[in-house]
């Protein structure tokens, strides 16, 4: 049995992707507080979770402000 997740932006379901350890593809969003030494610390209440197309649109957006902003 699958398990349906659902996309906290647009709302759509989709069915689980990138679930593997890999830094270059990732499926959901934590907020973190970083402190002074690069540390942090997050809760699971603060997990956003992606489809495929949001997550898509969204490395795209930083991508681009981290060009402009360089």
């Amino acid at each position: 049995m699958a398990i349906a997740k659902q996309c906290d932006i647009c709302k759509r379901f989709y069915k689980a992707y990138n679930t593997e350890v890999d830094a270059e593809h990732v499926s959901g969003l934590i907020f973190t507080n970083v402190d002074e030494r690069g540390s942090f610390r997050y809760s699971n209440d603060s997990m956003i979770e992606l489809c495929p197309i949001c997550m898509k649109r969204f490395v795209g957006l930083y991508k681009k402000m981290k060009r402009e902003n360089k």
